[in-house]
């Protein structure tokens, strides 16, 4: 929805993940770290101190595996040239070049699915349209587009 904070939280060790929460919601929230990568124990002597605010579970996440190391995000698609219902989130990993797009509703994350590589890719951005481009590290802009 409109008016929520999407976050691609880059992880320390093993985990990368997505969190979402309103805006208004904001204030005195917790995304665990660095009690927690993910939904992953990481510093058990900090848990603690992250008990101590309210704590936003993140609404996905993946591992370091199959080429991943570093999530790059992201946007929510508000475009119009693909059609979509719903939020739809997207976001790539620096490491593989993996693009994907998470959908979101109000229960929390439907699904993931791939849509593409670019390599070194390192943001996801809108442009006034609220089409989206994927951006490189090699210079290379690439915009997100339909096949059908």
């Amino acid at each position: 929805t409109r008016g929520d904070l999407w976050i691609a939280d880059v992880g320390q060790d093993s985990y990368e993940e997505i969190d979402r929460i309103p805006l208004q919601s904001s204030r005195g929230a917790s995304f665990g770290w660095s009690a927690r990568e993910a939904t992953h124990a990481f510093n058990a002597d900090q848990d603690g101190r992250d008990g101590t605010y309210r704590r936003v579970e993140p609404i996905h996440e993946y591992p370091h595996s199959d080429s991943d190391c570093s999530i790059a995000g992201g946007a929510v698609y508000r475009g119009t040239r693909i059609p979509v219902v719903g939020d739809w989130y997207v976001f790539s990993d620096y490491c593989s070049g993996r693009v994907r797009a998470l959908c979101a509703d109000t229960e929390g994350a439907c699904g993931v699915v791939d849509i593409g590589r670019v390599p070194q890719s390192v943001a996801v951005v809108g442009d006034a349209n609220g089409e989206l481009w994927v951006l490189s590290l090699d210079g290379r802009l690439v915009p997100l587009v339909s096949d059908r």
